[in-house]
């Protein structure tokens, strides 16, 4: 009988096993600044701070607008003076005033007091409102740094209570009073 040839089976290759890495490659919880991760209580106080200061610049800019609005635009004088009799003018706001010789010459002069004293008083408004936000800003952020120091109490609490009964009593209450939340 003639022989046949035989085929044996081959053993199944296994992929290669990848060299194992020298370092290691679990996550250092090391941080080199660690000022850059602010508390829960600094992150809150910000956010109430900076929703507040959002807010008063939206106000501030309609007031402004408004402001504007009220006191007119353009050299458009409320009045025209059409004829006058010894025509003297004197003004310690508007000093160019006193040097009109002509009833053309005063309109015109009038009209440019009008809107310098226009733009003074919207830029007084802008200065005082701006240093009102600042100032109330820095309320803010201390309310801010407050209401989240009394908000985030409670969780101080249960953080404290935890700690304790962590390695001897574990049958011990949390006793935390207060509303039915999540906390």
């Amino acid at each position: 009988m003639p022989s046949m040839p035989s085929f044996s089976k081959a053993a199944p290759q296994q992929p290669p096993t990848p060299p194992k890495p020298t370092w290691d490659p679990k996550p250092v919880n090391v941080r080199p600044f660690p000022w850059l991760r602010p508390t829960i209580r600094i992150r809150l106080t910000l956010l109430y701070g900076g929703m507040f200061l959002m807010a008063g610049i939206v106000l501030l800019t309609i007031i402004y607008i408004l402001a504007a609005d009220a006191l007119g635009t353009g050299n458009q004088l409320p009045f025209k003076i059409d004829g006058a009799r010894d025509l003297s003018v004197s003004s310690a706001t508007c000093p160019g005033l006193s040097a009109v010789g002509t009833i053309d010459q005063l309109n015109h002069a009038t009209a440019e007091c009008l809107q310098h004293q226009r733009a003074l008083a919207l830029n007084t408004l802008l200065n005082r409102s701006l240093l009102a936000l600042l100032g109330l800003t820095i309320v803010a952020f201390a309310f801010g740094y407050a209401m989240a120091g009394r908000v985030l109490s409670p969780l101080g609490r249960i953080t404290r209570t935890a700690q304790r009964v962590a390695g001897s009593d574990l049958h011990r209450r949390i006793e935390l009073g207060g509303p039915d939340d999540e906390l």
